[in-house]
């Protein structure tokens, strides 16, 4: 994540994390799938660095805590992807009683009322490789060549605004011996509905300049009321059963001055990976020890969706 603003090459951070979760198909119809991903916060053991190394990790933690569970069952398509949450009322119910004993914050507010209004969006911040993961599946059969590419039309919610998608699909190569066909996806967003997905995200932005704001150029205003963002993904399939092995997803976003990019890797954990780490960024790592814990403010320590 790097900060124009100030001093650009001074601000740039990066956030690491390292998780081991387990997802497991309950049952399968015509339909889709009842699917559980089992979740946990603790590093892997074995991780290469330092615990403190890794302070996604703790984030992660205090999410499990203030949504009140340790996993997830959701219903899907036959692609994989969420179509409906069990058990959102009692993460709600867990979420109010959070915000009940806690002083006021806007932040958790929001959070909450975009729950109530859309209970997927829980597996989107706690399970965010199920999204990758159903979007390299198809539930249709079809053949292609490698080197062809195709394009397919979607939306993807953003701010609470579906905002319309172009993704590119190429064949790249297949490996007869690893009985393996690799894809990759590039996603690109509507630029004036992104915009509009992100506008009050850029105000505020602006309003948190204070005088400060007046001190911007045109070119850095400009600049602060843009927003651009793009994804890249590479999917490693087995053509024995269509199952994916090895995914590794590239995404920047760049809104209010601020550039975030993201990398995920996920690879299955009998399978050794094939795709290249992603880049290490040559920029401070943040600690994980300045991550405030979010202790639990109940007598129960998560909520079972199984009840």
């Amino acid at each position: 994540m790097s900060l124009w603003f100030d001093k650009p090459e001074a601000s740039a951070v990066v956030m690491r994390g390292d998780f081991r979760q387990s997802a497991t198909v309950l049952s399968r119809y015509d339909e889709g799938m009842r699917v559980q991903w089992k979740l946990s916060a603790d590093i892997p053991p074995d991780a290469t660095d330092a615990a403190d190394s890794y302070p996604m990790n703790a984030m992660f933690r205090n999410s499990l805590a203030a949504y009140g569970v340790q996993q997830l069952e959701f219903e899907t398509d036959p692609s994989g992807t969420p179509t409906a949450l069990v058990g959102a009322d009692q993460v709600v119910a867990n979420m109010e009683r959070l915000l009940s004993t806690s002083s006021p914050d806007s932040t958790a507010s929001r959070m909450l009322q975009t729950v109530k209004s859309n209970p997927l969006t829980i597996i989107d911040v706690l399970a965010p490789e199920s999204m990758i993961l159903a979007l390299g599946q198809s539930s249709e059969a079809f053949t292609t060549d490698i080197g062809r590419e195709w394009t397919v039309e979607g939306n993807e919610e953003l701010k609470g605004m579906l905002v319309p998608t172009s993704t590119v699909w190429k064949l790249e190569a297949a490996d007869k011996i690893r009985q393996t066909a690799t894809f990759t996806a590039k996603i690109t967003y509507d630029p004036v509905a992104l915009m509009q997905s992100q506008r009050s995200s850029i105000d505020g932005m602006i309003a948190s300049f204070g005088d400060r704001a007046k001190q911007l150029t045109e070119t850095q205003l400009a600049e602060v009321r843009s927003a651009e963002k793009s994804r890249t993904v590479t999917y490693v399939n087995s053509t024995r059963d269509g199952s994916t092995l090895e995914v590794l997803e590239n995404t920047v976003a760049s809104v209010g001055g601020m550039t975030v990019t993201v990398a995920v890797h996920v690879w299955q954990e009998d399978q050794p990976p094939v795709l290249p780490a992603p880049h290490a960024w040559n920029a401070r790592t943040l600690s994980g020890q300045r991550v405030e814990p979010l202790f639990k403010n109940n007598a129960r320590p998560s909520i079972d969706l199984d009840q």
